[in-house]
């Protein structure tokens, strides 16, 4: 079976909200967030594949480096103990992780804010030859030949089809 995904890069990155009942439960006195959960609805199959993926060195072209290999969990999901992140190889990147919350609320990523939509931010590490060094067709296909993700879909997500899409 094919499978295909859409909006893989928010998936990786909807970690730190609180669901329940797939709405999310932010304090009263925070403002309306800027994403719109209208065109990526949350569900607990998406979170959870997010999270897998997350934690998966799968997305990194030699399966050594997850996105929590930068943002980790134990330093507020961001990058401490070095000036600028390590990468694949080993290989110091150009920029720190910085820490992962409350991103539905920020209009712009990145330290420079050359990103601006939550969807794309996770591309630029993921493609960066110094970080993950990776494409989303290989990443397509590493999901695809894997047992695991297969049935995930399969399972959660049934009506989604997994193919990479150039962006």
């Amino acid at each position: 079976m094919k499978i295909t995904i859409t909006g893989i890069a928010a998936l990786v990155l909807l970690l730190s909200f609180t669901i329940n009942d797939t709405q999310l439960i932010y304090p009263g006195y925070f403002p309306e967030p800027q994403y719109n959960f209208t065109k990526n609805p949350l569900d607990s199959s998406t979170i959870e594949l997010g999270r897998n993926l997350f934690y998966s060195p799968v997305l990194s072209s030699n399966n050594t480096i997850s996105c929590a290999s930068c943002h980790s969990p134990y330093n507020a999901f961001s990058h401490t103990d070095h000036q600028l992140s390590h990468g694949i190889h080993d290989q110091v990147g150009t920029r720190n992780a910085p820490a992962l919350f409350n991103l539905a609320w920020q209009k712009k990523f990145m330290w420079d804010g050359s990103i601006n939509h939550l969807d794309m931010q996770p591309l630029a590490a993921l493609s960066h030859p110094k970080e993950m060094g990776e494409t989303i067709q290989s990443v397509v296909k590493k999901l695809n030949a894997s047992a695991y993700y297969r049935n995930f879909f399969t399972r959660h997500l049934p009506t989604v089809l997994l193919r990479g899409k150039k962006y």
